[in-house]
């Protein structure tokens, strides 16, 4: 009997000194991973995220000008239809989501402000960046984007959901209204 008990209490301590350098190894790879996202504080935030039983690797944008704002949308200056997209943002300028509202023809496109608005709320947006292109590859604003600021400004007051920027993109270039 006496045996038994020595090869049960070797065989639970073998496992648990397994356990314990699993994680002695996990703790050296995160804080490894620490070290490393220190180091790249400048680049584009790196987050790991918890999900049930797995690691998550997410990259965080932050929109703090229309330059950035470019950058990440500058595709659309190639398209040959008018599409429209919404940019949700937090109190940080950290992007939410981004999605397309609408698309239109080759010379315009019909926005439903309620959308905008709906898909803020769902998304717990504080701030928005309207985003459209020109076809014509001429960012110049229209009249039309002009009302249409306008309005998405004031429905944005009755919602608590700041317009922080619209931007018009053009073929390599933009204008921010």
């Amino acid at each position: 009997m006496a045996v038994t008990v020595d090869i049960m209490n070797t065989q639970q301590q073998n496992y648990q000194g397994s356990q314990r350098s699993e994680l002695e190894l996990l703790k050296l790879q995160v804080a490894d991973l620490a070290d490393k996202i220190r180091r790249y504080d400048k680049a584009p935030r790196i987050v790991l995220v918890e999900d049930m039983q797995t690691a998550v690797c997410e990259r965080q944008l932050f929109m703090h000008s229309p330059d950035e704002v470019f950058k990440h949308c500058r595709d659309m200056g190639g398209y040959t239809r008018e599409v429209f997209r919404v940019i949700f943002l937090n109190v940080k300028n950290l992007v939410i989501a981004d999605e397309i509202i609408a698309i239109g023809t080759g010379s315009g496109c019909s926005v439903e402000i309620n959308e905008i608005f709906r898909l803020a709320v769902r998304h717990g947006a504080v701030k928005i960046i309207t985003v459209h292109n020109h076809p014509s590859g001429d960012p110049t604003p229209s009249e039309e984007d002009c009302r249409l600021t306008t309005k998405i400004r004031k429905t944005g007051r009755l919602f608590k959901v700041v317009l922080a920027d619209n931007i018009i993109i053009g073929r390599n270039c933009f204008a921010s209204i």
